[in-house]
């Protein structure tokens, strides 16, 4: 179910949740064709939602397959960042994206202006493991030089 319904069911389950149970931290991710896609439906949540322990996953795979502009989302996300993940599923090539633009430089500047400390996640899925853990130590050293 995608609609009104199906995004007042997801605020009011993440509510529930967060105030029945003290302990736990909850990280949604845009996902999309789903209720919760897009940067306005991330603006109300987290106007609804304004406990620190609900944050919100900046997933450059998913932005960028829904057409969110990555460094502006994360901007109005600001200190309700949970983690970042940098990935590349099948819906588009990660070398192509991050060569032909800058986001990735423009993210992290983005990230550091936040004093973002959390978790950044590399993903690539459609590789065999054994080309996937170079290729992520590769990206990995590229944003060593971008942080640095």
């Amino acid at each position: 179910m995608v609609g009104p319904e199906a995004f007042e069911d997801l605020v009011e389950g993440i509510k529930s949740l967060i105030n029945r149970v003290p302990d736990v931290n909850m990280v949604l991710i845009n996902k999309e064709g789903s209720c919760f896609n897009n940067l306005d439906d991330a603006r109300v949540v987290l106007s609804e939602i304004q406990d620190p322990r609900f944050q919100i996953r900046i997933d450059t795979d998913e932005f960028l397959a829904s057409g969110e502009d990555v460094v502006e989302y994360t901007a109005a996300i600001g200190d309700r960042i949970g983690e970042v993940a940098i990935g590349c599923g099948h819906k588009f090539d990660i070398e192509k994206e991050y060569k032909n633009e800058n986001l990735i430089n423009d993210l992290f500047v983005r990230l550091k202006s936040l004093n973002f400390k959390g978790p950044v996640i590399i993903q690539k899925n459609s590789l065999p493991i054994e080309e996937s853990i170079d290729f992520v130590r590769e990206v990995r050293g590229k944003i060593q030089k971008l942080i640095s």
